[in-house]
């Protein structure tokens, strides 16, 4: 759950439809250097929630301008993402630039029970 001192964004990433056992697969052995850089970008809390073809990321980061900055400048992660991009249609684009790489979604509906 994120909190006063975090932000909590999402992305949405479509699927090939015949890929999508590889990529619920590859994420059951996500290397440690994924998580290292998730840390060193800010990154408290990060889920991604599958069915079929349809992939959401749900982020909770201390500041996700940094996420992105740090994340675009990190050889590693942009091999990873590269890897990753092969199960997608649409997701992640590490050829655009920082701003643009990841398609964030815009939040129109929050029910807390904490409100």
């Amino acid at each position: 759950m994120s909190s006063d001192d975090t932000e909590r964004v999402a992305f949405l990433q479509l699927l090939e439809p015949d890929m999508t056992e590889g990529y619920k697969e590859l994420h059951e052995n996500v290397p440690a250097f994924v998580e290292e850089a998730m840390a060193r970008a800010g990154v408290e809390d990060f889920r991604v929630f599958q069915r079929e073809d349809v992939a959401v990321c749900v982020m909770d980061v201390t500041d996700a301008d940094e996420y992105v900055e740090v994340m675009s400048e990190d050889e590693q992660m942009d091999g990873w993402e590269r890897r990753a991009n092969q199960y997608k249609r649409q997701g992640i684009d590490v050829d655009a630039s920082p701003d643009e790489q990841i398609p964030w979604m815009e939040e129109i509906w929050h029910f807390s029970r904490d409100r």
